[in-house]
C-alpha cells in the first residue's frame, strides 16, 4: 500500500489537471488491485464514523493542528489559480450498515471537522458525524456534531486535545483569512475501504500494527489496547456490549488518572524521555517487569492466541496495577515517601521506574498497608545513612545514627549537598503528613532547588548599604529592648553601652568599612540584645537551612532575613489572592521558617538567631524522630522496638 500511495504523491505533484490526474490514479487503483478511492471533504459531507472502543482518543497537539493549517493554507496560496487539489494522507475505514468504522485516520478527519465547523459555523451541510463507542456519559460528539456552540471543560483527555485543537484554529484564522468554499472542495481524501473479501484485514489488531500511517506512531499500550478491548469470546451480545463498555470506561479512567500531572510526577521523574508521548505505556512497562517480558505486546498477542480466556487475566492484572497506583497516590502518607524515594532513588535503578514500581508493587503484596509503609521508611532511612555515611564518615558505623547537629553546607564535602537536599525534602513531608497536608511533586520534580541559607553566610557587610540596612535592624531592636526594660535599674548600663554602639555604628557606615572594628561593635550588640544574627560557626548548619526554588534564591541572594522574609510572604499572599497567577512553589516548612512558625519569640519578625536556629533544628528532630524511631543526642535512626503509630519498627 505504501507503494501506491507514493505514486500517488507524485502524480499530485505534476502539472497535470486534476482530471488527468484522478484518471492516471484510477489506472493506478486498477494496477495494485487496490480499493482506494480519491474523496474530496464534500462527499464526507453527512457521513457517520464510528471510533471504536478499541481506539485511542482524539491526540492531537496543537503543533500539529497549526501544521496542517499552514500547509492548507501556503498550498492555496499558492495554487490559487490551478485545479490542483490538496491531497490528505489516507483514511482507512470499514462499512459497519450505513456509517464507517475509522480504522486509521481519526486524527486527521476530527481536525478536518473542527477547521469545517470554524469555516462553516452553523451550516449541518459542511460536515459529518462522529460516532464514540465509549464516551456517551460526556459532551464530545454534541461538542463536534452540534451546529450551536458548545464548550468543553477539559475534564477528560479527549476534551482537552480537542479544546485545544479549536483555540488553536480559531486564533489562526483569526490571523489569517479563512479558506474558501471553493478551496474545501479541493481539499481530497485518500480513502481505503476495507472490504469483506480482504481476509488480511480482518484482525483490527493486525491493522493496527501494519498501519501507521499517521503523525502520532501507536505504542505499545495503544496496541495492546486494541488486543484487550476486542472481547471476541463474549457470545451474548448484551454481555459484550456491557463488557466492553466497562472496559473502555475503566481504560479512559487510567488513562485520565496517567494524564493528571500531579499523579504522574508522583510516580515519575522529569527527563525520562520515553513516556513523553503516551504516559500509560509505563502501565505496560511495568507489567512487563513483574512478568520478566521485554515486548509486552508480543506477549499479550501471543497468550492470547494461545488461550482467548487469557485475555480476561491480563486485564485484570493491569487494572490491578492501577489500583495499587491509585491507593499510593490517595494515602497521603505512602505517596509522600514512594515520591521521595522515586525522585532520589531512580538513578540507582538505571532510571528504569518500571522496575522500581514493579518491585514496590511485589513487597505492597506481601505486607498489610502498615507493614508496607515500615518498609518505606527502612529502605528510606538506610539509603540516608548510606549517604550520611560517605560524607560525615562517622567513627562508630555499627550504631546507625544520622547526627543532625553534624550535617552542615559545605561544598567541599563529597555528597554533602544531597543529604542536605534529601534531609530538608524529607523533613516537609514528614511535617504534611502529620496535618493531611499534600505536597506537590509536580513542582518538586519540574523545578530547581537550591540549598538556601535563612540568615546569609555572607553578609556583604562590606557593601555601604548593607551596613546601612543592619544600623536600622539594629536600631529597632534597641529601641524595643529600652521600651521593654525601661525604669529597671539593672539594665540602664546597657543602655548606655547601647547608644554608644549605635553611634559607633553609624560612623562606620560613611567611612572605610573595618572587619575587625566592625563586627567586634556587633558583638557587643548581639551580648546584650541576642538577635542581630547566628554565630558564623551555626550559619551553615542544618538549623539555618531551607530549600527554597532557585529563581526566588537569585531574586534576593544575599539580602538580609528580614528582606528575604518580606519576598517570600509577598509570594505567598500573591500566589493565595490570584490563583490564575504562576506563582513559584515554596515547600511548605521554608514558608512557616520565613512566618517564625518555629519560633518562640515570633513579633521579633525582622530577626533570624541562634535562637531561632536552634528552635527549627529542633523541630526538624522532632519531626523525624516521629517518623523514624528515636532522637538522641541530635542524631536519629530507625531503632529496634520502638513504638509509635506505625506499631514496632525493626531495627
Amino acid at each position: 500500500m505504501s507503494e501506491i500511495i507514493e505514486k500517488i504523491k507524485e502524480e499530485l505533484e505534476t502539472n497535470s489537471s486534476e482530471e488527468q490526474i484522478i484518471s492516471r490514479i484510477n489506472e493506478l487503483i486498477k494496477e495494485y488491485n487496490a480499493h482506494i478511492l480519491i474523496k474530496s471533504i464534500s462527499e464526507m459531507y453527512g457521513k457517520e464514523f464510528i471510533i471504536p472502543a478499541y481506539q485511542r482518543g482524539y491526540r492531537w497537539k496543537k503543533i500539529h493542528v497549526t501544521k496542517m493549517l499552514k500547509d492548507l493554507k501556503t498550498f492555496f496560496d499558492k495554487e490559487k489559480e490551478s485545479l490542483k487539489g490538496y491531497c490528505l494522507q489516507p483514511v482507512i475505514v470499514k462499512k459497519v450498515g450505513n456509517a464507517y468504522e475509522i480504522i486509521d485516520g481519526q486524527q486527521r478527519l476530527t481536525t478536518m471537522l473542527l477547521i469545517l465547523k470554524s469555516i462553516f459555523n452553523d451550516d449541518e451541510n459542511c460536515r459529518y458525524k462522529f460516532n464514540f463507542q465509549t464516551r456517551e456519559n460526556n459532551n464530545i460528539e454534541e461538542f463536534l456534531n452540534s451546529s450551536s456552540e458548545v464548550e468543553l471543560y477539559k475534564d477528560t483527555i479527549d476534551e482537552y486535545y480537542l479544546q485545544n485543537a479549536k483555540e488553536e484554529i480559531k486564533k489562526f484564522f483569526k490571523k489569517n483569512e479563512k479558506l474558501r468554499k471553493e478551496d474545501i472542495e479541493r481539499i481530497k481524501i485518500l480513502w481505503y475501504e476495507i472490504k469483506s473479501e480482504d481476509k488480511e484485514w480482518e484482525d483490527p489488531n493486525a491493522v493496527f500494527a501494519r498501519i501507521n500511517a499517521g503523525k502520532i506512531p501507536l505504542t505499545n499500550a495503544e496496541l495492546s489496547k486494541a488486543l484487550l478491548l476486542k472481547l471476541t469470546n463474549i457470545k451474548d451480545y448484551k454481555d459484550f456490549e456491557f463488557v466492553q463498555k466497562e472496559n473502555s470506561k475503566t481504560w479512559d479512567e487510567i488513562e485520565n488518572l496517567f494524564e493528571n500531572d500531579e499523579f504522574w510526577y508522583f510516580i515519575m521523574n522529569k527527563n525520562i524521555p520515553q513516556y513523553n508521548k503516551t504516559r500509560i505505556d509505563l502501565l505496560f512497562d511495568i507489567y512487563a517487569e513483574r512478568i520478566n517480558s521485554k515486548n509486552i505486546f508480543d506477549y499479550i498477542e501471543e497468550e492470547i492466541n494461545n488461550d482467548e480466556d487469557k485475555k480476561t487475566k491480563i486485564w485484570n492484572d493491569l487494572k490491578e496495577i492501577y489500583f495499587y497506583l491509585k491507593e499510593w497516590y490517595e494515602d497521603i502518607e505512602i505517596y509522600h515517601l514512594i515520591g521521595y524515594k522515586i525522585y532520589f532513588e531512580l538513578k540507582n535503578y538505571k532510571n528504569n521506574v518500571a522496575y522500581i514500581i514493579a518491585d514496590l508493587i511485589k513487597k505492597y503484596r506481601e505486607k498489610d498497608k502498615d507493614e508496607f509503609k515500615k518498609y518505606l521508611y527502612e529502605t528510606i532511612f538506610i539509603s540516608l545513612y548510606n549517604n550520611y555515611k560517605e560524607a560525615y564518615k562517622p567513627k562508630n558505623k555499627e550504631n546507625k545514627f544520622i547526627w543532625l547537629d553534624d550535617i552542615e553546607y559545605d561544598p567541599d564535602i563529597n555528597n554533602n549537598n544531597d543529604i542536605i537536599r534529601k534531609m530538608l525534602l524529607l523533613f516537609n513531608l514528614v511535617s504534611m503528613t502529620k496535618i493531611n497536608k499534600r505536597i506537590s511533586f509536580k513542582e518538586i520534580k519540574n523545578e530547581k532547588w537550591n540549598i538556601e541559607h535563612v540568615y546569609p553566610v555572607h553578609d556583604g557587610l562590606e557593601d555601604k548599604d548593607n551596613r546601612k540596612e543592619l544600623n536600622k535592624q539594629i536600631l529597632i531592636h534597641v529601641t524595643k529592648y529600652k521600651m521593654i526594660n525601661a525604669g529597671i535599674e539593672e539594665y540602664k548600663g546597657n543602655f548606655t553601652k547601647l547608644d554608644e554602639s549605635i553611634d559607633k555604628l553609624n560612623n562606620l557606615e560613611e567611612k572605610d568599612y573595618n572587619d575587625e572594628e566592625y563586627r567586634k561593635i556587633l558583638e557587643d550588640v548581639n551580648k546584650i540584645l541576642f538577635v542581630v544574627s547566628p554565630k558564623e560557626e551555626n550559619r551553615s548548619k542544618l538549623g539555618n537551612l531551607v530549600l527554597l526554588n532557585e529563581s526566588i534564591n537569585k531574586s534576593y541572594q544575599n539580602d538580609f532575613f528580614v528582606d528575604k522574609r518580606k519576598v517570600i510572604i509577598e509570594k505567598i499572599v500573591k500566589g493565595k489572592n490570584n490563583k490564575n497567577e504562576q506563582i513559584k512553589y515554596i515547600l511548605p516548612c521554608t514558608e512557616r521558617v520565613f512566618l517564625k512558625f518555629y519560633s518562640d519569640d515570633i513579633l521579633q519578625t525582622e530577626r533570624w538567631d541562634d535562637k531561632d536556629c536552634e528552635k527549627y533544628l529542633n523541630a526538624i528532630k522532632k519531626e523525624l524522630n516521629k517518623a523514624f524511631g528515636e532522637i538522641k543526642r541530635g542524631g536519629f535512626r530507625r531503632f529496634s522496638k520502638i513504638k509509635n503509630k506505625r506499631g514496632e519498627i525493626k531495627g
